[in-house]
């Protein structure tokens, strides 16, 4: 049991750090787009998403979400 559970432990870190990093990527490349974003914290960010486009919300939303655990 213990081979199986190091494995999905270390194939979950392989599978978060993967869409971590895309969404930091991708969240970056919004925030050159929108200038305006580079002021706002993501928690502030968050509540007006919807005067963004919806790649902001989409990715901003999954590094916060990434970022929690």
């Amino acid at each position: 049991m213990e081979a199986s559970v190091g494995w999905r432990v270390g194939s979950m870190t392989i599978h978060h750090d993967r869409h971590h990093g895309t969404y930091v990527a991708n969240f970056n490349a919004q925030i050159k787009a929108n200038p305006a974003l580079a002021n706002l914290s993501l928690e502030a960010l968050q509540g007006q998403v919807s005067a963004f486009p919806t790649a902001v919300r989409n990715n901003g939303g999954g590094h916060w979400n990434h970022s929690q655990f």
